[in-house]
């Protein structure tokens, strides 16, 4: 079997790219149907790549390339053009179907990531833990992600 930072690297091999060129934003070891496989998620340059590579051989399973959605960082935003944490909570919350009452821990932390700013909404609901990364500009969904906890 490959390692995490093998599977890393074989993502970047496919891409023609080094590890300086590209800011992962994901990477995890993930089971599917009983296989263990590797999410692998990076930015390089205004793409995104995402990769599922098999651990027991290094082989990609998926692969997709696709525009970024980053806006230039011409101008830098004031504060005050960003949504609120408890608007991102509700979009994360709408987005899995619950109420804030349903469920445990939701947290909202704001970031920045590569200039982009973002919050980080996490809770648990049942024995699922959501995580969700949101465009603190614009609301949009970058990351949605349910693990049974």
């Amino acid at each position: 079997g490959i390692t995490l930072n093998e599977a890393k690297a074989i993502a970047l091999k496919k891409v023609s790219l080094s590890a300086s060129q590209v800011k992962f934003t994901k990477a995890i070891s993930d089971t599917d149907d009983g296989i263990l496989y590797y999410d692998i998620e990076f930015i390089s340059g205004n793409y995104e790549y995402e990769f599922e590579i098999r651990a027991k051989d290094g082989k990609i399973t998926d692969f997709d390339k696709e525009k970024a959605e980053v806006k230039a960082s011409a101008s830098k935003p004031s504060k005050s053009e960003y949504i609120t944490s408890q608007k991102a909570q509700s979009i994360a919350l709408s987005h899995a179907k619950l109420k804030a009452e349903q469920v445990k821990g939701l947290k909202a932390e704001f970031e920045k990531e590569n200039g982009l700013a973002v919050f980080e909404v996490e809770f648990e609901y049942g024995k699922y833990e959501y995580e969700y990364k949101i465009n603190a500009e614009n609301g949009k969904i970058i990351l949605a992600e349910k693990e049974i906890d």
